[in-house]
């Protein structure tokens, strides 16, 4: 269970993926939003809960802005698939039903997150995400923590050179060398 946080921005984090890892990550964001709807009472047309005090589903589920976040790269996640394979995920179908943007655990989430909110600012992005499971490196931003990994899966941990379908590599495919890790 784990979110790439390439980038702050949902979309951009879907697009830097390789073919594997959108394919994976669909699904995985699917589960971890549905976990999010189960704990708010929200049993039925959602995935069973998985993984539920793993980082990345509590934090999931700590805010409207981080289960809106995860949202947003559900959506993002399902075009980018589309746009790779000319088709459609059923997870999509998931995020397309209407519960995931009316249904009451989202207010219960909004009332939630009115004091989390005021902690954690909209522009303040790398602290709603510091819940780096990748282990981050002291001193570099989580954002810069991913690349990296990404960086090191691609090139030393994958058995097979990742694929880009109908996309370029993303800038920091080879930030792993650039620094010498």
């Amino acid at each position: 269970m784990n979110i790439f946080l390439t980038s702050p921005c949902p979309q951009l984090c879907a697009i830097s993926l390789d073919d594997k890892r959108v394919n994976k990550m669909l699904l995985e964001t699917a589960q971890l939003l549905s976990t999010a709807l189960r704990s708010r009472g929200q049993t039925d047309g959602v995935y069973k809960n998985t993984h539920v005090n793993h980082p990345c589903a509590v934090w999931t589920r700590s805010s409207r802005l981080a289960f809106s976040w995860m949202l947003e790269h559900g959506y993002a996640l399902a075009d980018e698939y589309a746009y790779r394979y000319n088709t459609r995920r059923k997870d999509k179908s998931l995020l397309d039903d209407n519960r995931f943007h009316t249904h009451k655990c989202v207010e219960i989430l909004d009332v939630a997150a009115a004091v989390l909110d005021e902690r954690y600012p909209v522009d303040d992005l790398p602290l709603i995400f510091n819940f780096n499971s990748s282990g981050q490196r002291s001193g570099i931003s989580v954002f810069h923590d991913y690349q990296l990994c990404m960086s090191n899966k691609w090139l030393h941990l994958d058995k097979q050179r990742p694929l880009f379908t109908r996309r370029y590599r993303p800038a920091f495919y080879t930030l792993i060398r650039e620094v010498g890790i």
